[in-house]
Formats: C-alpha cells, structure tokens, sequence
C-alpha cells in the first residue's frame, strides 16, 4: 500500500523544485514565496529540511527575529544569527564535539544612513553574512538566509526593507528568501522595484488536496478516528468552496464522533473550523453560536483536571470577543474580552494575551464613548507590559495603548498626567516608542488584530503524554493549581449565548458610533 505520507513529500518535492530553478537563474537573489495560511507549516517544515540537510556546498541559515526599527533590523538579524550559532556550538559541546562557534564582526557605530547611500545595517548584513560563508571553508559555494519574522510591526516598512536588500547582496554569493501572505500585496512590488534580482513564487501546494489523499491512503476509514478526519476534512473542503450548509453537515458528524469518543479537543476544533469559515462569510451570528460551542466543549475536561485543553478554552472566548468586535457591538465585546477571556489568560499566565485582551476592551469601550472605562483597561495593558521581560515589549502592541492613552487623557487640566504616562512609555519601550505604532498593524476597528490574536492563542496542545509542547505556563504552574484556577475562571457569571446574540442583532440594526479620536477631529 502507497505510504499515507507520499502526499506529503510530493509537495515538499515541489517547493525543493523551485526552490532549484530559482538558484539556477545567475542574477537573482531575492525570492519571495507567496504562501496560503494553510501552508504555512508546511513551508516551515521545508525550510527546517534545508537547514538541518542541506545540499553539498550549501550553507542553510534561518532567522525568525521580528522586525522592529527598520534602521537597525540587519543588525539584529545578525545578532540573532550569532546566538544560533552559539547554541549549535553549546550543543555539539554537549556531545563531546567542540566547535568555535562564529562571531560576528562589530556593528557599525553609526545606523543612521546618508544621502544616496545603501543602508548601513544592510550593508553590516551582508558583509556578516560574507565572513560567516568564509569561515565555512572554500567548500561553501553558496549561502541561503530564510528570513520568517514571528511579527511584522509594519508591513510597508518590512517591504521597502526587503526591496532595498535586494540591491545590497546583489553580485555576492547570497540569497534571500522571503515569504509573504496570498493577502500581502507587497510581493508584487519587490518584483517591479527590482525585476532583475527578485522573484515571486506561489507555492500552490493544494493544501486541502493533500489532506484529502492522505485521508484515501488512510486505513483506518472504518474507525471513529478515519470518520472523524473525514469529516473534518468535508467540513474544510465546503467551506473553502464557500457551501456552508455542507460544511454545517460534516461538522455535525465530525463533532458527534468526537463527543462519543470523549476527544473534547477534536470536538472544539470541528467547532472552531465552522466558527472560522462562518466568521470569513460575514455570518456572525453562525460564528458565534459555533464558538460558543467550542468553548462549551473544553469546560468539562478542565474542571476534572485536563488543563492541557485551557488554550483551547482561551481561543474560544476571544474567538467570540471577535465576532462582537467585527459586528460593531462594542459593550459586548468589552465584556467578552475583559470579563470572560481575560480571566483565562490571567490563569494561564499569558502576559502577552492578557495585555492583548485588556487593550481590545479599551479599544471597544473608547468606540462605545466610555472614555473613563476604555482609560481603566488600557491603564492595566500597560500594568502588564510593564511586567514583561525588556526584551519582549517592544514586540508587543503596547505602543498602541500608549497612544490610547494619551488620547484619552486630553485636555489641560491633565497635562500632568500625559507627562507622567510618556516617561512610564519611554522607560517600557524607549524613547522612539511613538515610531513602533508608526504605519502600524492596528486598524482603527482592531478585529485583524483581535482576529490575529485569537489564531496565535491556539498554538500546539497536547493530550497526557503526547509530545507536542503546549502552553509554556501548563510547566510552571502545578496541575492542581491550574485546574483550581480555570475553575474559577469558569464558574464567573458569563453572558448567555441568546443575550449575546441579542446584542449582535441589535448592533446591527444601528449606526455605529464614531470613535473618540474621530468625533475630536
């Protein structure tokens, strides 16, 4: 029988496939793949295949530091790129095999460019990247960096960094990949800045194909797990054909199988899957009975101990903050952010989403006209960024809640306290912190923040002995402790999922509000 994983390496037989037509070419160096959301873990496992096998004469290497100041991110690409190579050193030396690892060559002193003149952190890049390959020995002919920034905080920045990368490695021995979003429109433009050194290519790897012959490979159709995948996968295949009612049906099938079986986390999936695709097709009263039933799954299992589902449960209730937030019903969506999601991140000890959840409360109780409450929450985002570790702030979105508050602290007789807000920002965040929020990732509405914000909570969960890694405060905290914990998060008053539609039926039957900032203009 055909091995159920050909599929599989078929598509990563395609990617290695032009990812070779592309290094054949003499003068381009810059490749963006434009990948689909479904891809992307795919393309991630490619990428660590080139890294961990590559070729003869090939060095491989990987960075996935975010972009920040667009001044300064060669330097801290190559700092990062320092650090891999240390850790490569620490490993081997664990194994009783010493290497030297490589050290980078001094920054420049001086980031800030003249007049006519490449960008001077690029340059340190590239010249870096030079001394790496050499120290390779002669045998490295030529040298891949792949570069997945975990977060973008400004997407025109990123692009026009990109486009001028492409002329400073041009006619050296190095090449670029980038990627980019079927939703980003900036690949086009990197092409048409620089047609000769850069090139665009669309993985196109029929992501839901593979799954469903990978599910025909399968032998185990006839069992409550090869049913439930085949569901699942009906569900997500009507959905992409945009026939919900079919994927309504296959999600039933898929959700009675699990229920059945006791899979509570295969039952919160098929939920969260029709949610999604409801929320994509403007449906949002389908979205949010799907991811209330999708939170309803998780609470069963976590309050007899199975803490591993209590990421699960936090996707959930900001899935539903988000459906709020899209349909305009702004005192819902506080709510669900600030009373029902916000406790779970608080019990998880998820700094990052607890920060997030209290800013989209300020948000939506700034768009509502609750200046006094929308200052409270925002006043707390910070309380918790404060909390973070330095060197993870300014990757947050704490830049936008220091603009909120600013906003909402208007007026001369709070001159003192505006002050007192702009030292306690510059001393989180630096004296630039202002530019962080410059061209920024957050709309004015903030749902493709809240909706980003939901995808990143669901990460890897794992079952009592599975291997996956899960939520990295599930290790710090006792499971006795945490299911104590959930519990209580549980057991405070939610609003009921027909007042919630209620107040989404009634948002959209009015004119929404204007926000503060808009209204003062």
């Amino acid at each position: 029988m055909a091995d159920a994983a050909d599929p599989i390496l078929a598509r990563l037989r395609e990617l290695d496939a032009k990812l070779e037509a592309f290094l054949g070419e003499r003068e381009p160096r810059l490749l963006c793949w434009v990948l689909a959301p479904d891809e992307e873990r795919m393309f991630d496992g490619f990428l660590a295949l080139l890294r961990d096998e590559p070729k003869p004469g090939r060095l491989v290497l990987w960075s996935d530091e975010p972009f920040g100041a667009r001044a300064a991110h060669g330097v801290s690409i190559v700092r990062s790129l320092e650090e891999n190579e240390q850790e490569r050193a620490d490993a081997l030396a664990a194994e009783d095999t010493y290497d030297i690892p490589w050290t980078a060559p001094p920054p420049p002193q001086r980031l800030q460019r003249q007049k006519g003149q490449p960008p001077p952190d690029q340059i340190y890049l590239r010249d870096a990247l030079l001394d790496l390959r050499e120290q390779q020995g002669e045998d490295v002919k030529e040298l891949l960096l792949c570069l997945r920034p975990q977060s973008v905080s400004a997407l025109e920045g990123y692009a026009r960094w990109l486009s001028e990368l492409g002329f400073v490695v041009s006619e050296s021995a190095l090449r670029v990949l980038v990627t980019a979003g079927t939703d980003e429109n900036f690949g086009p433009a990197l092409v048409q800045a620089n047609p000769r050194g850069a090139r665009l290519v669309a993985a196109d790897l029929d992501m839901p194909g593979a799954l469903g012959e990978i599910a025909t490979l399968a032998t185990d159709s006839d069992e409550p797990a090869g049913r439930y995948r085949q569901s699942f996968l009906q569900a997500q295949n009507a959905l992409g054909a945009g026939d919900f009612g079919a994927a309504v049906t296959a999600t039933e099938r898929a959700t009675q199988i699990a229920r059945v079986e006791g899979w509570s986390h295969l039952e919160f999936a098929a939920h969260q899957l029709l949610g999604g695709g409801a929320l994509g097709l403007g449906d949002l009263r389908a979205a949010f009975v799907s991811f209330d039933k999708a939170e309803k799954a998780t609470h069963h299992d976590i309050r007899f101990g199975a803490t591993w589902l209590s990421p699960l449960l936090l996707q959930a209730r900001l899935s539903k903050g988000t459906v709020a937030l899209s349909g305009g019903a702004f005192a819902l969506a506080a709510r669900l952010f600030a009373d029902e999601a916000l406790p779970v991140a608080r019990a998880l000890a998820d700094r990052r989403s607890e920060l997030e959840c209290l800013r989209l409360a300020s948000n939506c109780e700034e768009r509502r006209g609750d200046a006094p409450k929308a200052r409270e929450h925002a006043l707390g985002a910070l309380a918790v960024g404060e909390n973070m570790p330095a060197e993870e702030r300014r990757h947050t979105t704490l830049a936008f809640v220091g603009e909120a508050l600013l906003r909402l602290t208007r007026g001369l007789s709070q001159h003192r306290e505006r002050k007192e807000l702009e030292q306690r920002l510059q001393c989180v965040l630096g004296k630039d912190w202002r530019q962080l929020a410059q061209a920024g990732s957050a709309s004015p509405d903030e749902s493709a923040a809240a909706a980003e914000l939901w995808e990143r909570s669901s990460g890897e969960v794992r079952q009592p002995g599975g291997e996956s890694r899960g939520s990295e405060a599930l290790a710090e905290q006792t499971p006795e402790r945490l299911t104590a914990t959930l519990t209580a998060a549980l057991e405070l008053p939610t609003l009921s999922a027909q007042a919630a539609l209620d107040e989404l039926a009634a948002a959209a039957s009015q004119e929404q509000p204007l926000p503060l900032a808009e209204r003062d203009s």
